[in-house]
């Protein structure tokens, strides 16, 4: 499964993404690897709060259009690969713009070698599905550096 999304950065001043995986992500911004998990969701608390990674992107953008893209997959027969991205451009003028994963990403099975360019054309690909996670997810803390906490 592989995804993306566009988005135009121009005056940001900083910007985080935080990646949640399930059982491994490859997270890439305008090209680049990010980072990457690669964990598989269980019982266990540390291992959830290990299937989540906090990354700086700011380095990468561009004061144009900037895309993310992710390679996710799980090695399991009855499973299926999942992520959640959340990230914060923030501005000099105090405004904010966030970045989700949700139904509006598109993705495909199989891609060609350029699916990770800006001018790439997605439009033929499906919408990414949401499926509900059945425990209460906080919201990362990015001016303190504190990542999302998965109650269980």
């Amino acid at each position: 499964m592989l995804q993306k999304d566009v988005f135009r950065s121009e005056g940001a001043r900083s910007a985080t993404l935080q990646l949640i995986g399930d059982t491994y992500v490859k997270l890439q911004v305008n090209g680049h690897e990010v980072g990457e998990v690669y964990v598989r969701r269980s019982n266990s608390l540390s291992a959830e709060h290990q299937r989540i990674k906090m990354f700086n992107i700011l380095p990468l953008l561009t004061e144009s259009t900037n895309v993310i893209t992710a390679e996710a997959q799980d090695f399991s027969v009855a499973g299926s690969a999942g992520l959640n991205i959340y990230g914060e451009l923030r501005f000099a003028d105090g405004s904010i713009q966030k970045i989700m994963s949700d139904s509006t990403w598109n993705v495909s099975a199989s891609v060609g070698s350029q699916w990770k360019n800006v001018s790439f054309d997605d439009s033929s690909w499906q919408n990414a599905v949401v499926k509900p996670y059945p425990y209460a997810v906080d919201r990362p803390d990015f001016a303190t550096g504190r990542p999302s906490w998965i109650e269980q």
